[in-house]
């Protein structure tokens, strides 16, 4: 069973392509469950824009930066010659 992710809303859905053709919407939609009493209200949502898609990656891209991207260091770090440190660079044991 796969859980969906949880938002500040609710839970968000991804509807498979199958689905939105049979609910006559747009193949990418989403859905957001909203739990009340008793009962699962949802929201379809349309795929997101292309604008809002570059722009959320031109944001993730800038926060991503600031903390660093793991991958990238092991690459960069892979490039790195695997020798000894200089006597006077090297740690005391």
């Amino acid at each position: 069973m796969i859980t969906p992710p949880k938002s500040e809303l609710g839970w968000i859905i991804e509807i498979p392509d199958e689905m939105a053709e049979i609910l006559n919407i747009e193949p990418g939609s989403i859905a957001i469950l909203y739990p009340k009493e008793h009962a699962l209200e949802t929201e379809i949502l349309p795929p997101p824009s292309t604008k809002l898609k570059e722009d959320f990656e031109r944001l993730n891209d800038k926060y991503t930066a600031k903390r660093g991207n793991r991958k990238k260091f092991q690459r960069a770090m892979a490039k790195v010659p695997k020798v000894q440190p200089e006597k006077h660079d090297r740690l005391p044991s």
